[in-house]
Formats: C-alpha cells, structure tokens, sequence
C-alpha cells in the first residue's frame, strides 16, 4: 500500500487550496492507498469529514514554532513511512515540511505552487517575508523537492528557483473548475436573482477572502463609484477573512450598505455567479484565480487586475486593469462593458485546460 502525506490543510471550507487538497484526496483515495494530512489546528468538522474518508488529520505546530514544526513534521513522517510528500504552499517560509521530508528520504517530495506574492498589508512584514522566501525557495524548495508543480507560471517564478522552471520536472496544472457546474443557466439566474431580491439591479460579483492579497478595501471603492453613477448597481462581496470587520466598517462609515453586501462564505457560489451580470477581481497578486476562471465559463464580464496572470484569460470578455488608478476607472469599464450577451459563448476549446476533468487525470499522475 502507498503512504501519502498532505499539508496543508486550514479548515476545509474558506481557503481556495483547502478546495484543491480536498478535491486531490477524492481523486487519488482508492484501497491502494492511505492518506494522511497535516494541519495546524484539528477542525473537528474537517476531522470528522477525512476520517469518514479513511483519511488522517495529524496536527503540527505553526510556523510561529519553526524548530517544533520541523521536529513535528519530521517525527510523523518517520512513523509513517510515506512513500510520497505533497506540499501545497503559497511562500517558501512554509517548506520546512519539505527539508523534513528530505532528511527523511522520501522517494517523492512534491511542492505546488498556488500563489505569487505575500498577503500582509505591512510594508515590513512584506519585507521580511519577501527576504525568507527568497532564501528558503533557493536553499530548500529548489534542493529538498525533485518535483515541481505550479498553477501558472507566473506562481513557478515566485516559488522556484530558475534551474527548476527550465527542468524536466517542472509543471505547470492550471486550477480546474466544473465546467458543467459554472455553465450559463438562465432558469439557475432567474431564481437566485429573485431569491435575493435583486431582479431590478445590475449585479458585479467579487469572491475572496477579504485580505490585503484580494485588496478588499477597493471593492468597495468601485461599488462606491458604481453606485454614484447609477444606484442600481449592486455589489455582492462573497467570503470572509482577517480584513472582514474593516470592510463592514468602510460601508458603514460611507453609508453604503445599499451599494455593497457582504455575504459570507456560501456553498452556493455556482448559483451566485449565475446571478452576477459582471464580475471583478482587483487582487493585488494571485496565483492563477479559480474564481475568474468560474466566471468566465459562466459567460460574465470579467474586469481582473493587471497584476493577475494573462493565463487567467479565457476570451476577449476578460479585461485586465490597473489598481494604481482610482476606482473610477473600474467603473467606467464596467459601466461601458453593459448590455452583453451572455448565452451562446463557446468557450470549450480555451477551457479544455481548465476542465476539472482532464486535472483529474493529472492529479492521478501525480501519485503514480
């Protein structure tokens, strides 16, 4: 039987690579194998889900405790035994895992790359952090693994060091998505936009956790614009995060809790993007966004940043902007974009690379 060990895992719900590892562990969880997954903190919801799974939860220490975290990841793999090591990181601080799975000889040492900057709104914290990751991703990513995965080339420049990205064992699997799940569907529209009482506006959608990264602060500065122009204009923020209170309190502040509602985090986000009529991602860096891709296979207008990688484009219907420019600009460009047609896009051949489907086939590989 192979032994897979997995990190790292949140809570299962809020985080786009907890979405990933859990979709990863459905793919790859046969009788041939046993599956363990590390975590910082044991969520028993998230527990209880692996364990009716077959999967093991094991709890380590956080980066906050370097030595204990090592020690941790290093004692389990020794009992363990696992023939393979897969580490879904967004900085190479977070590799100490994969120095452990090294000293401990494991045959496969995976690390996948999911993002392309650090997610602080300090300017020293980003320093810092910048600073170790440049040195860990040249001194233990780029040593301690020997195979190399990333969701867009963009994420492989930030996490590897350049004689990976010009290796053979350099990767890159784009982020997939139920292509049959996200599809335009008018009656899916008509009942979400009526169960939510927003048939008479126009609806500009944005998903992510509300963090320095997703740059909620300007969401709310383009509803702010939008609004000023015409009140139809709604903006529903879906997610939450360490930046949710603040943006609550930017609404309030300016009075605009009819121009921007905030949702939380929904399970029903294929239905919300049915409902959306544009939507928007003004990150200040990603890796490559699962949730431009879902609404471009929707049909929606897509306004992106133009931090985000040009692989996140899908048609001339995505636009890419710049975030250095008041929110005005936002609003003019999706003001200009309306009406559109949204029915009949054919978008099979430029999605076929995004297609949950063929990823899965990848995913198997991984684990051969």
């Amino acid at each position: 039987m192979k032994r897979i060990l997995i990190g790292y895992l949140i809570d299962g719900k809020n985080s786009g690579i907890d979405t990933y590892i859990l979709n990863v562990i459905s793919q790859i969880n046969n009788e041939d194998v046993a599956i363990d997954c590390l975590t910082n903190y044991i969520e028993p919801e998230l527990e209880k889900r692996l364990n009716s799974m077959g999967v093991g939860l094991l709890e380590i220490p956080t980066l906050k405790h370097p030595f204990g975290h090592y020690q941790a990841t290093k004692r389990i793999i020794e009992q363990g035994k696992y023939d393979i090591a897969y580490f879904n990181i967004s900085e190479a601080f977070n590799s100490l895992g994969v120095l452990a799975a090294h000293d401990c000889k494991v045959k496969k040492v995976i690390v996948h790359s999911h993002s392309s900057g650090v997610n602080s709104h300090s300017g020293l914290v980003r320093f810092m952090r910048t600073f170790c990751h440049t040195v860990m991703k040249q001194l233990v990513v780029g040593r301690c693994a020997n195979e190399f995965y990333t969701c867009s080339y963009k994420a492989g420049e930030w996490m590897f060091p350049k004689r990976v990205l010009l290796g053979k064992h350099f990767h890159i699997m784009n982020n997939a998505v139920d292509v049959s799940k996200f599809s335009f569907d008018r009656k899916v529209r008509e009942r979400k936009r009526e169960e939510l009482g927003v048939m008479d506006r126009v609806v500009v959608g944005q998903i992510g956790a509300f963090s320095y990264q997703k740059n909620s602060e300007y969401v709310v500065d383009i509803a702010e614009a939008l609004h000023a122009i015409d009140p139809r204009f709604l903006v529903l923020m879906i997610g939450t995060g360490n930046d949710f209170e603040t943006v609550r309190r930017q609404i309030h502040d300016r009075s605009l809790e009819d121009a921007v509602w905030l949702l939380g985090s929904r399970k029903d986000v294929h239905e919300l993007v049915q409902a959306m009529d544009v939507f928007i991602l003004p990150s200040r860096f990603e890796g490559l966004p699962i949730v431009a891709i879902e609404a471009q296979v929707s049909g929606l207008r897509t306004f992106l940043s133009d931090t985000i990688s040009r692989e996140s484009a899908l048609s001339d219907r995505c636009e890419f902007l710049p975030i250095n420019v008041l929110a005005e600009k936002w609003a003019e460009k999706i003001i200009n974009s309306l009406p559109y047609e949204r029915e009949g896009l054919d978008l099979s051949e430029c999605t076929y690379c995004f297609d949950i489907r063929k990823q899965n086939d990848q995913i198997r590989k991984i684990f051969e």
